[in-house]
């Protein structure tokens, strides 16, 4: 007589596989099933009145309200969080990117701010505040050609009674450097919270090799360092330009010409012009082409006395000394004009009295005298519409009917 099988198994077997005449047996009851069934609809119930309310927090009114409410709060990175959200949907504007960039800028992502203030003024052009905002991380970080390129593509895109804001901020990010007191905090924070920021590294590095903290950094580290951005963001042209100069400086000449022979084309601009002629100049020994490089340069940048030295240097190697005599005397007057004693008290009188057409009258001069011609004849347009502003209307000079 074989041996029983244990009681689990034979039901197993009763139950047999699934789909076949037994199968029913295995079944729980029927009130049991009816008991699963109902938990199983209000789940999904649930998961479904879970996401329509997820999305109903998401809407892009909604998104607004937590933005404007984070950023009233000085809630920074929940604000930063609402606005990029927000502009990921129908309601994002020039003004909402702009927004976004001053979250991202109050948590010290320069970088992470001027991308999206490039996409404010796509998005709406006439507004001044992205430009202003634009110009201000440009002075910080000394970068005088992307200032003049956000400067005049502002002034020529806002309305005319917001174009003397424009030339304020671009006048000061070209001839008014900040403080130590305030650039070295500003691009230290800026450095700790996006370490990746060429722009921020490049300035704070520059201010290190200008002995700012009271100590000179030494040239050998400030190299590595600079090698370190580049090898990061190699279209970076701020590195280039540092890099190129630390390296020729320390006479390392091939070093040099690596970094001047690689940089992208799509990058390459007065600055790119300014060191080639440098070069060709002072490695190649050939101050001809130098020469055509550094006048192509000083029609952007006419006040760049180190420029305006160089030109002069290639016009005496030409036999030209008439005309390097005259740029010697340029460089001259840029040096006196340039003197922040002397600067500094002139564009605090004028800037802090715009109002007054003498005062841009006077930043027009200024300009002038410093062969910032554009800038010069934007000031004096200026002058004449404040005046024109300010001039009495007929109606008030007309003697009053008896």
């Amino acid at each position: 007589m074989s041996r029983r099988r244990p009681k689990a198994r034979r039901l197993a077997v009763v139950a047999g596989p699934a789909g076949s005449a037994n199968a029913g047996a295995g079944r729980p009851p029927r009130s049991r099933r009816l008991l699963l069934a109902a938990a199983a609809i209000l789940g999904i119930a649930g998961v479904a009145i879970g996401l329509a309310t997820s999305f109903a927090a998401r809407r892009p009114e909604r998104l607004r309200e937590a933005a404007e409410a984070a950023t009233r709060a000085g809630d920074w990175p929940r604000a930063l969080e609402a606005w990029r959200a927000l502009n990921q949907t129908r309601l994002a504007r020039g003004r909402t990117y702009f927004q976004e960039a001053r979250a991202c800028l109050a948590l010290g992502r320069a970088d992470d701010a001027e991308h999206s203030l490039r996409q404010a003024v796509a998005a709406d052009p006439s507004d001044p505040d992205p430009w202003l905002l634009a110009l201000q991380i440009c002075r910080i970080e000394d970068r005088q050609v992307d200032a003049l390129d956000w400067g005049w593509r502002g002034y020529v895109a806002v309305p005319a009674s917001s174009r003397a804001q424009i030339l304020r901020d671009l006048t000061l990010a070209l001839l008014a450097e900040p403080p130590d007191d305030i650039v070295l905090p500003t691009l230290d924070r800026w450095v700790e919270a996006d370490p990746n920021d060429a722009n921020a590294r490049v300035a704070q590095l520059r201010r290190g090799a200008s002995g700012s903290r009271g100590e000179m950094l030494d040239p050998s580290e400030r190299i590595q360092a600079l090698a370190a951005i580049l090898a990061v963001d190699p279209a970076n042209p701020s590195t280039r330009e540092d890099l190129f100069a630390a390296l020729a400086d320390s006479g390392r000449v091939n070093e040099s010409r690596n970094v001047l022979e690689s940089w992208p084309e799509a990058t390459r601009d007065v600055r790119y012009l300014r060191l080639r002629g440098r070069r060709e100049l002072d490695f190649e020994d050939r101050p001809e082409p130098a020469l055509r490089d550094f006048e192509t340069t000083l029609r952007d940048l006419p006040h760049d006395w180190k420029t305006r030295s160089r030109a002069a240097r290639a016009l005496r190697r030409l036999g030209r000394n008439d005309q390097a005599r005259a740029e010697s005397n340029t460089v001259l007057r840029l040096l006196e004009t340039l003197d922040p004693a002397r600067l500094g008290p002139r564009l605090d009188q004028a800037l802090n009295h715009l109002d007054n057409p003498a005062s841009s009258a006077d930043l027009a001069a200024l300009c002038e005298r410093l062969g910032l011609e554009r800038l010069a004849e934007a000031w004096r347009l200026e002058a004449r519409r404040r005046a024109a502003t300010a001039a009495p209307t007929p109606l008030q000079t007309a003697i009053p009917p008896e």
